[in-house]
């Protein structure tokens, strides 16, 4: 029964461990975009500058 448990816990922490790798990736692809839209679009550009 230990052994399933830990097997258990060890699931959840794959799953943890993947479901964080996901949310980082997410967000550095949105902070890479949100620079992106920072350089190539003028409007924005001139927003974060008045900020």
């Amino acid at each position: 029964m230990e052994t399933i448990a830990k097997t258990e816990e060890q699931v959840r922490q794959e799953r943890a461990v993947a479901w964080a790798k996901r949310l980082l990736a997410s967000k550095q692809e949105l902070e890479k975009k949100m620079e992106d839209d920072i350089q190539n679009n003028p409007k924005i550009s001139e927003l974060v500058k008045q900020l």
